[in-house]
């Protein structure tokens, strides 16, 4: 028995590599040849890609039309070498996709420009390149709200040689947002899930052929894959359009992020077990983690998921922090056959990608990663992602919990009779605490 025991993990280990190696060759593939209206990085060269408004770097990629907002878009590029990136700007539909409009209808001025503004890293063990861009600009600016990607080239073709895409939204107020986080419809979710309850008001405004016309989404901590899309009212009445006590919007509660403090690489610093500079750069270990699922909450102040790039005693973080090998170990008794786990945040762009897929290692009965990190705090969860779905599932590892503090984000959408495009008319902010 115990001779078939250990063929089986044998045999089930290489499937595994070999699974890893075609899933790797697959992902290469779209970042080479597929660009798409994501948050996607196409060249390895390109690391730390960051997307806020200006004034927080914790704050989502949101401005609003007409005012003086501004989003400060940063990169790392490890080449060394200065380029001459040049950036375009696209509008995209309530799901993300291309819009009709011509960029002549939601641009005012250029249709494309360069990111000038670079700086040299100082004194770090990885040099690069260090990009930041501030936009809109006096010579590109946006006339439109709604959805936004930008798409950051080399060359003189920005279809081709795409090193990124952001996602980004612009938001033209045209409705009132209220509401809380409660305990759900449905009493068998009561201790693990959160129910979002919110109205909409329109303010000298009109939303008509709602089911049809507006498109309401709800996000959790900026995931992505999670989100709640095209959900209609449980009723209008007087203006107000209700979307309180509904069965459907109950999200998971998930459980608070785990984090590591990278701000120093001169000593070990809280959750690091050990730190050491070998021929492959700076190598971070962190403190093992535990499954807990089965364990009991403990509240802890968190990020919601989010990375802050910081260096102590630092004048500029984005060209002083250095990069390390961040090495993540999750004990499990077996590996899992059905899917795969991930470290899952900011720190993944909130994707299921090669570079934060972990591995099984038989020797040591767990999950096991690395990542290429620069200095910074940072969140994150571990993920698991079933064969064939899109959706990740943090509960298997972390467990859900009613009382986790998490943040959420109502983003309405509205298409006017006659109009081609969809507007962003209201944006929201619900936390679970309050």
């Amino acid at each position: 028995m115990q001779i078939k025991t250990s063929y089986h993990y044998i045999l089930a280990g290489i499937m595994m590599l070999l699974w890893g190696d075609l899933h790797a060759q697959k992902d290469e593939y779209f970042r080479e040849k597929v660009v798409r209206n994501d948050n996607l990085t196409y060249r390895d060269n390109i690391q730390t890609v960051l997307l806020y408004k200006a004034g927080f770097e914790l704050s989502p990629p949101i401005i609003q039309l007409g005012t003086a907002d501004k989003l400060i878009l940063s990169f790392d590029d490890l080449d060394a070498e200065h380029k001459s990136f040049k950036y375009t700007l696209i509008h995209c539909d309530a799901y993300w996709n291309v819009s009709t409009l011509q960029q002549m209808e939601y641009l005012d001025g250029f249709f494309e420009d360069r990111i000038d503004d670079y700086k040299y890293s100082f004194n770090t063990t990885v040099p690069f390149v260090n990009y930041v861009l501030v936009f809109p600009t006096e010579y590109l600016r946006l006339k439109k709200s709604g959805n936004y990607i930008i798409k950051v080239y080399l060359g003189p073709d920005r279809d081709e040689n795409v090193v990124l895409t952001r996602r980004f939204m612009v938001s033209d107020p045209k409705v009132n947002i209220t509401g809380n986080i409660g305990n759900t419809v449905d009493l068998h979710l009561r201790y693990t899930h959160q129910q979002v309850n919110f109205k909409l008001t329109p303010a000298n405004y009109q939303l008509t052929e709602t089911h049809r016309d507006l498109h309401v989404f709800i996000q959790q901590n900026g995931r992505w894959d999670n989100m709640m899309q095209n959900i209609q009212p449980r009723l209008i009445s007087g203006g107000v359009y209700d979307f309180s006590q509904m069965p459907g919007l109950a999200f998971e509660g998930g459980n608070e992020f785990r984090y590591f403090d990278m701000k120093t690489l001169q000593y070990n610093t809280d959750r690091m077990k050990s730190l050491q500079y070998t021929t492959e750069g700076y190598q971070v270990v962190l403190q093992t983690d535990m499954p807990r699922a089965y364990s009991n909450f403990r509240s802890e102040e968190d990020i919601n998921g989010r990375r802050l790039i910081s260096v102590n005693h630092a004048q500029d973080s984005y060209t002083e922090g250095d990069y390390a090998w961040v090495h993540f170990l999750l004990p499990y008794r077996e590996p899992l056959d059905n899917g795969n786990l991930y470290v899952f945040g900011a720190l993944s762009d909130w994707q299921f990608r090669p570079e934060n897929l972990m591995r099984y290692n038989y020797e040591l009965k767990a999950y096991e990663a690395k990542m290429f990190l620069k200095q910074g705090y940072y969140n994150y969860i571990y993920a698991f992602l079933e064969n064939n779905k899109n959706t990740g599932d943090i509960t298997l590892i972390e467990g859900s919990f009613w009382e986790t503090e998490n943040e959420y984000t109502i983003l309405v959408y509205h298409r006017r009779q006659g109009d081609v495009y969809d507007q962003l008319v209201g944006v929201g902010f619900l936390n679970s605490t309050d």
